[in-house]
Parts: C-alpha cells; sequence; structure tokens
C-alpha cells in the first residue's frame, strides 16, 4: 500500500537536511523528517500526484521518474522486492539531482559554446587523453596532416579523424619536455610556440 516501513540512515540523514527548506512552502508545511517512517509514499508526491499514480503501475518497474519537492528535484526509482515467489514489497531509491542537472547545465552550454569557436580546443584528462575536440581542431588538424606525413616518419600513423579518446603527446612530439612543464598546474595558464613537425603552433592550457 506505499506505505513507508523502513528509511536507511543515508535518507534520514537528508531528510532532515531538506526539512527547514520543505518546511517553508505550504504543501510541505507539517512535513517532518522524524515521522516519514510510517507515512504514505504519496507524501513526496504532494506537488505532482500524477506522478505517484503513474509509479504505482507496476507493468513499467523498475520505474524511474523526476518529482519537484519545493525546489529540489528529486529522482526516484522503484522497483519490486520479491520474497517467496510473490511480491512482498517495494524499494524506493532516491535522491536530489539539482546539482547534476545545474552540472549538466553548464556542461551544455560550454559544448555549445565550443562547437561554435573559431579557436581549435582540445579538452583532456588528467592523463592529456583527448575528451573532446571541437569541430574547428578537426578542421585544422586534417589541413596539418599532409605535411606532418611528409615531415618525419613517426608522423605517418597520425589521423586527424582519430584523435578524440586517444593522448595529447603527438603535439609535443618535437618538444617532449614542453609537455612535462605543460603538466605542472603551478605554470597554468600556460602559454607556448612549439614545433610540431614542419608547424608552429600556439598552445595554451588552462588547468
Amino acid at each position: 500500500e506505499f506505505m513507508i516501513t523502513f528509511a536507511n540512515a543515508s535518507a534520514m540523514d537528508l531528510l532532515s537536511r531538506m526539512e527547514s527548506q520543505l518546511r517553508g512552502h505550504d504543501t510541505w508545511r507539517s512535513f517532518s523528517a522524524g515521522q516519514i517512517v510510517g507515512s504514505r509514499l504519496d507524501t513526496f508526491f504532494a506537488e505532482e500526484p500524477l506522478e505517484f499514480y503513474r509509479l504505482k503501475d507496476v507493468r513499467t518497474y523498475p520505474y524511474t521518474t523526476r518529482v519537484k519537492m519545493a525546489g529540489y528535484i528529486c529522482e526516484f526509482r522503484v522497483s519490486e522486492l520479491q520474497g517467496s515467489g510473490t511480491k512482498a514489497a517495494y524499494s524506493i531509491e532516491w535522491q536530489p539531482i539539482n546539482e547534476r542537472l545545474e552540472q549538466e547545465q553548464r556542461t551544455k552550454q560550454l559544448f555549445a559554446a565550443l562547437e561554435n569557436a573559431t579557436t581549435n580546443t582540445f579538452l583532456c584528462d588528467m592523463d592529456w587523453n583527448v575528451l573532446y575536440a571541437n569541430p574547428r581542431s578537426f578542421e585544422v588538424l586534417a589541413i596539418m596532416e599532409p605535411n606532418l606525413h611528409k615531415s618525419d616518419a613517426r608522423w605517418q600513423s597520425f589521423r586527424a579523424s582519430e584523435i578524440a579518446g586517444k593522448p595529447l603527446n603527438w603535439l609535443f612530439n618535437d618538444e617532449p619536455e614542453e609537455l612535462v612543464r605543460a603538466g605542472n598546474t603551478r605554470m597554468h595558464p600556460y602559454k607556448k610556440v612549439i614545433k610540431t613537425g614542419p608547424c608552429l603552433c600556439e598552445v595554451s592550457i588552462t588547468g
């Protein structure tokens, strides 16, 4: 019947921290984290009761949804627990995802800006693996590729179209000591003109 019979320590701690903000809204005025065990799950769906009715449809399990809770956006995942071959209870995993959504939005905005940038830009992890290269990077490297191939045997395997997911070491083939300097975050922002095959490249790195 969706009566809450147990809440683990993590859930109770989180609800206690959320309580003051929840009680600041009319819908949640009487909410008490300490009384959550023994109450009904639809308490959490006070602002979006339709989602609670959707959640009750066992044909959709495991069911995942997001609901608003007094300024919080919480993600719920509901699964059935089986006992002796029959349905025994429901397991409800939930968490506020405001910070995650804000980070995802900032990431989308960053990538949108990079996609349209006129500068060649890479995003790398701490091991210099290229996680992302914007379209301008691929365009410029495609132009450089034939000249790199002609310049030295070390560049024969270089393919501009394959740089994503691979280490950026190739950019410093001719000046490996500069890669060491660039990896020292105390020197950031790092800015240097380096030799890359027959090309001179201005490199700017920010940690």
